[in-house]
Parts: structure tokens; sequence; C-alpha cells
């Protein structure tokens, strides 16, 4: 079981969060009682006394004692305690904040084998945080991450230049019914007519997703996205995310998206915000979430226009700003969104708290103001719906909302190919 206090004190460096969860583990039993044991301790049991002093577990929390056990631990080679010491000194924990000592510590991990700190380490070279910023780097550093089976490397490697690691779309998540094939294998079956524009294709392969021949279409979308056509990218890249017509296969989805947004689709600017924020396909990091928000809003994304709108009334990342909450929903609700609408009317209400402190107090105040609960249905456009995808599993009354709003709900959208843009 995934473990809160874990996710806490890995929330500023995601990368390892994986990877983090299974070093604990050995630690999952530990109690107050292993840091009165006497006699010589072995690295991991040393390891195991730093987690119990991190999170608390029997003895008051103290990450400077934590900070210790791990660090004897780490001197005497135990690589899930380097990857860690590593974290400690990313973020301030228990210690000075020390880029060149976080780097130090990751690549003594990295080099052991540990697939989360050499994500980390990559994203150091990415981001010039302890070394120089160095492209080269941090795609070699990932593509090691990738080797020792790190979920967020194949995704960080295709967003570090929009470009397709090389090897990597063997390792990812694929069809086990042997009936679905990509993309390429498609294409080389389907006899398009000659001369084409990049255009027609498009309304081709767009009309053959409505008919639900979703193989054909992704085909078609494959032959007009290399054509230089940013839907047909975008598009492709969704179908990837979702699995439909194509496998399942999040690195292809990455790298087809990040092409697009990079083009100035903005569809796909959308699903990388969300991708950056749900931190499954891509270490959480909620600042390139919300610039990716905000290019798709400018660009009058309502899904998007709704995030940048909730950004504002909570403060996330973002100053807080009622009056552009406001504003931003009132824009997504004005093409339609009933969710938008519906809030963006509650927080114009003069009678409505001043301050939400996040989603879920949203949620819990609809939820008290209206008396009721209903039943859970995903809203899921374009991969993400307007709230992410964990936030919104909690706010069953906003979908209410959204329900009573806009009936015609996201289904209908995602199955048409004009939503993804």
């Amino acid at each position: 079981m995934r473990l809160v206090t874990v996710i806490l004190l890995l929330a500023c460096s995601p990368a390892l969060r994986a990877q983090a969860d299974k070093d604990f583990n050995v630690c999952q039993a530990a109690g107050a009682e292993i840091t009165r044991q006497g006699g010589t301790t072995s690295p991991q049991q040393e390891f195991c006394i730093g987690y119990v002093y991190a999170f608390g577990r029997g003895v008051p929390r103290d990450m400077s004692a934590a900070v210790k056990h791990f660090r004897s631990a780490a001197d005497r080679g135990y690589v899930p305690a380097q990857a860690v010491l590593g974290l400690n000194y990313a973020n301030g924990l228990g210690v000075a904040q020390n880029w060149a000592e976080a780097v130090r510590w990751y690549r003594k991990a990295a080099d052991a084998g540990h697939g989360g700190a050499a994500a980390n380490l990559g994203q150091c070279y990415q981001n010039g945080t302890g070394v120089p910023k160095d492209r080269n780097e941090a795609a070699k550093w990932y593509r090691i991450a990738m080797d020792h089976g790190d979920p967020h490397a194949p995704g960080l490697l295709v967003a570090l230049n929009g470009s397709q690691p090389t090897g990597s779309l063997q390792r990812t998540n694929t069809s086990g019914s042997g009936k679905v094939v990509y993309a390429e294998e498609t294409l080389a079956r389907m006899n398009l007519p000659p001369n084409m524009t990049a255009q027609q294709i498009w309304e081709m392969a767009a009309s053959l997703d409505q008919q639900k021949r979703f193989a054909e279409s992704a085909g078609a979308f494959l032959k007009c996205s290399d054509m230089g056509n940013m839907k047909c990218t975008s598009s492709l890249g969704h179908m990837y995310d979702q699995g439909i017509g194509v496998p399942l296969d999040r690195t292809r989805a990455v790298w087809y998206l990040t092409r697009a947004a990079n083009g100035g689709n903005r569809g796909a600017q959308h699903q990388l915000g969300v991708y950056w924020e749900e931190g499954e396909v891509l270490p959480q990091d909620m600042k390139k979430a919300m610039e990716w928000y905000m290019k798709s809003a400018q660009q009058a994304l309502p899904e998007a226009q709704r995030r940048i709108g909730l950004a504002y009334e909570i403060g996330e990342v973002v100053p807080r700003s009622r009056p552009l909450a406001i504003e931003w929903l009132s824009k997504a609700g004005a093409q339609g969104d009933g969710l938008s609408a519906e809030i963006a009317r509650l927080l114009s209400n003069p009678n409505t708290p001043a301050r939400f402190r996040d989603i879920d107090e949203i949620s819990a105040y609809y939820a008290k103001l209206f008396q009721q609960q209903v039943a859970l249905h995903s809203v899921h456009v374009s991969g993400g719906g307007g709230f992410n995808g964990a936030a919104y599993a909690h706010n069953n009354a906003v979908s209410a909302y959204y329900a009573a709003g806009n009936p015609a709900g996201a289904a209908t959208c995602a199955a048409t190919p004009s939503c993804r843009h």
C-alpha cells in the first residue's frame, strides 16, 4: 500500500516516488523498537531507523535524526539510502539544501542501478541544478532510468525535446489482444488516394473516427501528422493515451502530444498539463502543468480555462484572485461548459465564502449547499476533464453540476476528433 507519508516526503521530487514506495517496503513493519536495538546494525536496519524518524513511526518525527541514519546506511553502500539522501539534500529535509550534494548522492545511487535516482539526476541536468544544464546528459540519464524500470523516464525523455526516444517504445504498455496494432502498421495496409492534402486526410480520419473505425482513423491521422498537420498529431496522441485504435502507449502519447503542443495545438497543450498535474505519466510538476494549461486557455479551450479559473480561486501556482477565477470560468461557461458556468455563478454570489483552500473544499461546499451526493460519472475530455482525475474523483457534487449544465456531457465529445483541439 502506498504510504501517504512517503508521498508527502517525496512530493518535491516525484521521479523517486514510485521507486521509494518499493524501497521503504522493507521498513513497513518497523516502529520505535528498532531504534532501541543494541549491537551493530546492518545498513538496511539503519535505513529503516531513518524511515522511523522521518515519518514518526512511534517516535517524534525528526528529519535531522533521519538523515543521520540514512547517511550511515548510504556510506555503507545501501543504494536506497543513497537515493533518499540525495532527495534530502535536494529539498533541504533535515539538512541545508545543497544541490551539489544531491547530485553526488543521486549519481552514486544511479550508478548502482536505482532508476528513480537516475531520473532525478536527469532532471538536475535538464534544469541545471547542481550541475551545468546539459540536455544530452539529461537524455542519457533518462535512458538509464528507463533501463532500470523507472515509470516516469520514458515520458521525461520525450518531453525533453519532443523527439521519439530510440528503443523506448518497446517498453510501454500494449494491448494484450493481439488485434490492435500501431498506426504505422495500419497505414501500410491502407490505400489512400494519391495527391490528398493534409486537410483532406484530416477530414477523412475524422470521418473514420466518427464511424468508430478507429484503427483506420489512426493510420490516417499518422499520415497527415507526418505532413505537418498538428490536429492530426494531437488526435493520434490522444488515441495512444486511451488505447483507441492503437495499443495503449503513453510514451507515444507524450511524444505526439509534445510535438502538437509545441506546434500550438491547444488540445495537446491541455493534455500535457494533465500529465504534469497527475504525476502518473510524467513526474508531478504543477508549475509546468499550469504553464501548459495557460497556453491552452489563451487559445480558448474551455477545459483549460476552467482549470486556470480554479487555480486562481485556490491560489495554486498563480496568485489567488477571485475576480480572475470568475473571469476564466465565465469564458469557459460562455462556450457551453456547464460546470464552469455554475462555479462562476457560485463564486459571484456574495453569500459564498470568501476563500476556498482547495478543490475538495469547493466540492464540500456544493455538497452542503445542495444536501445531496450523486453517483460519480467520469468527466474525461481529451484525457483530463477540467479537474485532474485524482481531484475529480472527490467531487461528486460538482459532477452533478456538470450534468445539469451540460447534459451532452463529455462522452459525446470524447468520441469526436474536433474536441481534441
